[in-house]
């Protein structure tokens, strides 16, 4: 379907290429028929810098799937009341002490649990990803990336984190 480019790629892309490239990341979201595939295929064949503009908008649209996760349910109802200035009263130098207590104590909480996890030391596999062409990779917790032509990804895992490193490309 795509082909590998032969050139180094612009940085910079015209208004058109970007228009063009984002209705065809929508149009391939929803599914194409064969005269847009054919269609498709011909826009890409116009111009080298056309296949690099249309992954990056892939990977732009990719990045909005986590909003999927996110339901406003979820959210805590608005505060009208949250700026309306209180009464002062006699005890109220003891909240501001109250707060820098629980603060100081928090802190000392979580450089403790800091340094616990930092003992733990998990496993970690490290995996080198080398891309020839254009390619689309599936990490083994069921997230992707775009790796364009000649790109390199090194991706550590382990029980708690995954750190993914550019290391050409």
């Amino acid at each position: 379907m795509m082909r590998g480019p032969e050139e180094q790629h612009p940085i910079s892309f015209t208004p058109q290429q970007i228009d063009q490239a984002s209705i065809w990341v929508a149009r391939h979201e929803r599914g194409l028929s064969e005269a847009e595939k054919r269609e498709f295929e011909q826009w890409l064949s116009e111009h080298p810098s056309h296949e690099a503009c249309f992954f990056e908008h892939q990977v732009a649209w990719a990045g909005f799937d986590i909003m999927d996760d996110w339901k406003p349910a979820y959210s805590s109802p608005p505060n009208p009341d949250l700026f309306e200035s209180k009464s002062r009263r006699g005890w109220n130098w003891f909240v501001p002490l109250g707060g820098l207590a629980a603060a100081v104590l928090l802190g000392f909480f979580l450089l403790q649990v800091s340094l616990k996890e930092s003992e733990d030391a998990f496993p970690t596999v490290t995996t080198t990803y080398k891309a020839q062409n254009n390619e689309k990779h599936f990490l083994e917790d069921g997230s992707s990336f775009y790796l364009l032509a000649h790109s390199e990804v090194r991706v550590a895992f382990s029980e708690k984190e995954r750190h993914i490193e550019f290391v050409a490309g």
